[in-house]
């Protein structure tokens, strides 16, 4: 007892960092109608920022709906995020949830997707850079706020012995002396894990 009295801020500390981590556990729950409201979207409007970032949440609330295992969300969120790329543009989204719904039965619930819209989120929505190549180049650059960005590109090589998505960022910034000069700096990105790796 008097441990406890004597050591009361670090007990108190101790039960909200445990409240907090049991907190931060519990799996996020969405309406079951959801996704409803999204069905007549198609696949080229989804891949819009905004849009792709309620994939998530679209994902979870279908596979509430139609009764589809817990295990299960994260895959449908990977079959989302692969097939409104993948798939026909002007499909709809109600087809695209219903293909992967049909995977998930037909597949023995071992489908595998490579979730490009959940890869696309870190690039900038304000002027298309891939916002963590960036912080690397910047940390490369003695005068940072000379630093312009030309140009970024990237692609997504599933087929790869590792899957990745490469990305490329072609900019110009000012050497110690002042002298400006033309870059590039390029990187992949696990698809599965979104580990950096390669860095050129």
């Amino acid at each position: 007892m008097n441990f406890l009295l004597s050591n009361k801020k670090s007990v108190i500390l101790i039960l909200i960092a445990i409240l907090g981590t049991v907190f931060l556990m519990q799996e996020k729950q969405y309406d079951n109608d959801f996704y409803k409201s999204y069905l007549d979207k198609k696949n080229k409007e989804m891949q819009d920022f905004d849009l792709s970032e309620k994939l998530i949440a679209i994902a979870y609330s279908y596979s509430q709906d139609n009764n589809l295992s817990k295990i299960y969300r994260n895959t449908m969120y990977d079959c989302l995020g692969s097939s409104i790329y993948k798939g026909k543009e002007n499909s709809l989204l109600s087809s695209t949830l219903q293909a992967c719904k049909e995977d998930y039965i037909n597949l023995d619930k071992k489908a595998i997707y490579y979730n490009q819209a959940w890869l696309m989120r870190d690039f900038s929505q304000w002027d298309g850079s891939y916002i963590l190549l960036e912080r690397i180049i910047k940390k490369h650059i003695k005068a940072k706020e000379s630093y312009k960005m030309r140009s970024v590109s990237h692609k997504m090589v599933f087929e790869d012995k590792r899957p990745h998505m490469y990305v490329q960022i072609d900019y110009t910034a000012a050497n110690l002396g002042g002298r400006m000069y033309e870059k590039s700096m390029s990187i992949k990105v696990d698809a599965k894990t979104k580990e950096l790796y390669d860095l050129r």
